[in-house]
C-alpha cells in the first residue's frame, strides 16, 4: 500500500496491526482470528479508556485491511474477516473544536517569516491536515479557481 496511500494512514495500519497481534499473539495466522477475538480486541481498547470514535476509527481499519486481505489481495478466502460484522460503538460526538479567530491572528502576526504566514493562512482557511500541508507542490494549487487539492502521498 506504501504510494497509494498516505503515509500517516499506513503508520496507523501497521500500529493496528501490531496491537492486533500482541492481543491475539504473535504467531496467529491471519485466517484464524475469530471474530470473538476481535471483538475482545475492540472492547479491550475501550477498557483502556480509549475516546469511542477513536475505537471506532481502529476498527474501521482493521476491517479495511482484512478486506484488502480478502479482495483484491486473496491472502485470505472470502468470509475471514473477523471485524466484518462488528457494530460500531455509539456516543455523542463532541463539536468540533475551532481555533478562534483571536487565537489565529496572534500566532500569524508572530510569524517570522511569508512561508509561515502562507503556511499558517491554508492550514487555518482550508482544514489540511499537517502531512497534506506539508506535503503540496505547485501543481496541488490552481490559482484560477482559487483552490488547494490535497493528494494523498507519502513524505519527500
Amino acid at each position: 500500500m506504501a504510494g497509494r496511500i498516505a503515509h500517516t494512514t499506513l503508520k496507523h495500519q501497521v500500529r493496528m496491526l501490531n496491537m492486533l497481534s500482541k492481543h491475539v499473539g504473535s504467531g496467529r495466522v491471519l485466517s484464524r482470528i475469530s471474530p470473538r477475538e476481535a471483538e475482545s480486541f475492540v472492547a479491550s481498547r475501550v477498557s483502556l479508556g480509549r475516546a469511542v470514535a477513536t475505537v471506532n476509527k481502529d476498527m474501521r481499519t482493521l476491517k479495511g485491511i482484512f478486506n484488502i486481505a480478502v479482495e483484491p489481495r486473496g491472502y485470505l478466502e472470502e468470509g475471514c474477516n473477523p471485524f466484518a460484522k462488528i457494530r460500531p460503538r455509539r456516543f455523542a460526538p463532541k463539536p468540533p473544536y475551532y481555533v478562534p479567530l483571536e487565537d489565529f491572528q496572534r500566532v500569524f502576526s508572530r510569524a517570522p517569516k511569508l512561508w509561515w504566514k502562507a503556511l499558517l493562512a491554508l492550514a487555518y482557511t482550508s482544514g489540511g491536515r499537517r502531512d497534506e500541508l506539508l506535503n503540496l507542490t505547485w501543481s496541488d494549487i490552481d490559482f484560477e479557481t482559487q483552490a488547494v487539492r490535497f493528494v494523498p502521498n507519502g513524505p519527500h
